[in-house]
């Protein structure tokens, strides 16, 4: 690997662990909290999750679930989990539901699943074009050296 990349990636990954509930490692990287479970099992298993720090991930599902007059209950029995403890988690920005699950919520609220998530996918997409930026004007400098060293 490239040492400028090796740095710059040692430099991004200011990693701090945390536990959560379940025990898994969660890892933490810049500005952006990508979530990295390494789930206890004979193959150890990595997810990794992009959205903002925050306490909590903003989104809309609740108010989505109040317009069209169902309890939390409800949902969870029409997208087949056990209990409505997962849809909880998800409204209180706790944890993200899996793709499906989203697809399901945007099915069942009548809405596109970016909907649910519109302002983390803002937040996400400003701290992207800032990243972006970053990396355009540092690519320029190196061409403006080179062609100086030419």
């Amino acid at each position: 690997m490239d040492p400028s990349i090796s740095d710059s990636i040692s430099n991004l990954l200011n990693v701090y662990h945390r536990s959560n509930s379940l025990g898994n490692k969660i890892a933490s990287f810049g500005n952006f909290l990508p979530l990295v479970w390494v789930i206890p099992s004979d193959t150890l298993r990595l997810k990794i999750s992009f959205f903002m720090k925050e306490k909590n991930i903003p989104n809309s599902i609740k108010r989505y679930r109040k317009a069209r007059g169902l309890q939390q209950k409800d949902v969870a029995k029409v997208l087949g989990l056990k209990s409505a403890s997962m849809i909880s988690r998800w409204e209180k920005g706790l944890c993200l539901p899996n793709t499906r699950n989203l697809f399901k919520l945007a099915i069942l609220y009548r809405t596109m699943s970016d909907a649910l998530f519109i302002d983390l996918i803002k937040q996400m997409r400003n701290e992207i074009q800032k990243r972006e930026q970053r990396v355009l004007r540092k690519n320029e400098k190196k061409k403006g050296r080179s062609k100086q060293t030419n």
